[in-house]
């Protein structure tokens, strides 16, 4: 599946969005060039280590081309609070607004095993400009 995504995005010149922690596009985007953009919460993840012996769910991974960290003065943001930026960046790319770019359709491909990702769900169906 991960595959398939990574293969028409590199024939679209696509950008992905993602959580910008592993989630196994990560490999298939190196292979193919494909610019990845990571969106978390900063308190959230935890930075790569040199050698690690083991690897952890909240770190981040190689493979993104950027990374878009979250953070607040006074609020601690966790996961769910950085779909509404996802969300809103993918409108922004796609409305030609950078670069003079013409304006491009947008796909969600929204595959997870955990109910963090029903608000980035209910996000896209409620809240997106038709």
């Amino acid at each position: 599946m991960l595959a398939g995504v990574c293969r028409a995005a590199y024939h679209t010149d696509a950008i992905i969005l993602d959580s910008a922690v592993s989630t196994g596009i990560e490999k298939f985007c190196i292979r193919k060039n494909v610019k990845l953009i990571g969106v978390a919460p900063e308190n959230e993840i935890l930075y790569p280590r040199v050698n690690p012996t083991e690897r952890f769910d909240n770190e981040l991974t190689n493979g993104h081309t950027h990374f878009i960290l979250l953070g607040h003065k006074t609020k601690e943001l966790h996961w769910e609070d950085e779909a509404a930026v996802k969300i809103e960046l993918a409108d922004r790319i796609s409305s030609g607004k950078y670069g003079n770019q013409p304006k491009c359709k947008v796909v969600g491909v929204l595959l997870g095993d955990n109910e963090k990702c029903i608000t980035e769900l209910a996000y896209v169906i409620f809240h997106r400009k038709s």
